[in-house]
């Protein structure tokens, strides 16, 4: 554990646990805990369709490949801040790029989508971003058909997959195959952040609190530089309290990236301000909420444990961190002494 000055920040480092998360023990759990605004609402992980398998957009089609960024990482300019919505595959300026299916081709500046469907509001297909045309406004595209080159100074094709106008992931199972290598995710750390007011002398917080994980996964091919740090958000992030070891809540989703990614206007509910993208010879600071803004005046006072588990597809990793409850602060009570 390590104090972080006068900035308010109870930091506690994730001890990494290579395993998944264990069923609960002991009693059935009893804190509910806060839901992520971010996915408030949103459909279950379950309603995207499972996808046939399809190749690579640039040859050899049947070859993994590497990828540099993935599905939901931050994405943050100048006025905005968006999720990625697709994959980068680096590649060589001016490499050819194949549609991986069939469809009709509509062309905007620096973009080719080759969709199956384009009614408003239930577009169906894919996109490629940052390549120049090689094929006509709304011809008939075959699988494996050259749809363009990749744009001088771009160095990669950004790869975008759209189910009734929504981007999905193309890294969930069944979707493009053979899927990348990617590592098992890391939690750097943990971090746990009074709300309006510093902890006691032991590191003890009340009231309304912030918790922040720092994770990630990496390519486990490193790509070509200045990329060559490239990182990429984890496509599940849980939580859960513990209590004497025991679960003393039901595990909570604060990020599902595993088949499609919030809307934009959610970003600031996943994302931390001071999270970054990745950046040529900078990797990526990926912060995520656990909790933006959780109340914890429910909780007894005492010592009680975080556990955070990072998925990437099948390969998760666990991290524990510790939360201490303050006693309430009780007001002396005043004398009066009688004559």
């Amino acid at each position: 554990m390590k104090w972080l000055g006068s900035s308010g920040l109870f930091l506690a480092t994730a001890l990494l646990v290579c395993s998944a998360p264990a069923g609960a023990a002991g009693p059935l759990p009893s804190v509910r805990l806060p839901e992520s605004a971010a996915i408030r609402g949103l459909p279950p992980p379950s309603f995207a369709r499972s996808a046939h398998s399809y190749g690579w957009p640039i040859r050899p089609f049947g070859v993994k490949h590497l990828i540099r960024s993935g599905l939901g990482d931050p994405r943050v300019g100048a006025l905005e801040r968006n999720f990625h919505f697709g994959i980068d595959i680096p590649a060589a300026d001016r490499t050819p790029v194949y549609a991986v299916e069939a469809g009709t081709a509509y062309l905007s500046p620096g973009r080719v989508a080759v969709l199956t469907n384009f009614r408003p509001g239930d577009r169906t297909g894919f996109t490629y971003w940052h390549i120049d045309p090689a094929v006509q406004q709304r011809s008939f595209v075959r699988p494996h058909s050259l749809i363009g080159w990749i744009k001088p100074g771009r160095g990669h094709v950004h790869f975008a997959e759209i189910q009734n106008d929504r981007y999905v992931n193309p890294l969930r199972p069944g979707a493009l195959t053979p899927a990348p290598d990617l590592s098992r995710p890391t939690i750097d750390s943990v971090t746990v952040e009074p709300i309006g007011q510093d902890p006691d002398s032991d590191g003890a917080v009340s009231g309304r609190i912030r918790i922040v994980i720092e994770a990630s996964a990496r390519p486990v091919q490193t790509p070509p530089p200045p990329w060559q740090g490239s990182v990429i958000a984890p496509s599940l992030v849980l939580w859960r309290l513990l209590a004497e070891g025991a679960a003393v809540s039901e595990w909570r989703t604060a990020v599902d990236f595993r088949n499609y990614i919030p809307p934009n206007t959610r970003y600031a509910d996943i994302y931390t301000p001071q999270a970054k993208p990745d950046w040529p010879n900078r990797p990526g600071i990926f912060l995520f909420y656990l909790a933006r803004n959780w109340d914890t005046s429910a909780l007894e006072p005492g010592a009680y444990t975080i556990q955070v588990a990072a998925y990437e597809g099948a390969k998760n990793v666990t991290a524990t961190a510790p939360l201490q409850i303050a006693e309430p602060v009780v007001a002396p009570t005043e004398t009066v002494s009688l004559p």
